[in-house]
């Protein structure tokens, strides 16, 4: 019986007693899983291929490709890794050749990020490892189970991030108003 499938079974609790519960199915631990083996796949895959960039390498030449011009900021929030890894990761593909960074026109602090000519070829050895761990992930779906998990998963995705941002909007209003009430009573108590 796989764990990521019981429904309405009993869960043995401590004392070795059996209480009925309700188990849905691990979303959470099943697209971690799911991640990890991609990971997985892509690094012996890239080892076999003689690919010279690591996975978040990788990972971030193909962002970039896809957002010509994105920042280093949020290069690092889709990498879901810290800053100083991002700055790492962006030298190291600069010193490659492969992309150059730009001051942005409208905040001189901010870095963008762009794909130079020489990125071509390595971006068509990193889709060649990509394909082959696709083909393997989806080599028991028709084209049409593909296409409706990728739309499935695009609305989970949505659904997700639509309620980050209102729960972060949120706190940044009750951040703001606690803000803007402080100096004021600050200056209250200084009477």
């Amino acid at each position: 019986m796989n764990e990521s499938t019981i429904s309405a079974r009993t869960a043995t609790v401590r004392g070795n007693r059996d209480v009925p519960v309700q188990l849905e199915p691990e979303f959470g631990a099943l697209v971690r899983e799911i991640a990890r083996l991609m990971q997985r796949n892509f690094e012996r895959l890239a080892r076999e291929t003689k690919l010279p960039l690591t996975r978040l390498q990788a990972s971030a030449l193909l962002r970039i490709a896809r957002q010509q011009g994105i920042s280093q900021v949020h290069l690092a929030v889709v990498l879901d890794v810290q800053p100083i890894a991002v700055v790492e990761i962006v030298d190291k593909l600069q010193e490659m050749h492969l992309i150059e960074r730009r001051k942005a026109r409208d905040d001189r602090r901010v870095h963008e990020l762009w794909l130079k000519p020489m990125a071509k070829p390595m971006l068509e050895q990193v889709l060649v490892v990509v394909r082959g761990i696709r083909k393997v992930a989806f080599a028991s779906f028709s084209p049409r189970q593909r296409d409706a998990f990728y739309e499935g998963l695009g609305r989970v995705r949505h659904n997700l991030s639509s309620q980050a941002e209102d729960e972060d909007g949120e706190k940044a209003a009750v951040g703001q108003s606690r803000t803007r009430t402080t100096p004021k009573v600050a200056t209250d108590r200084r009477r």
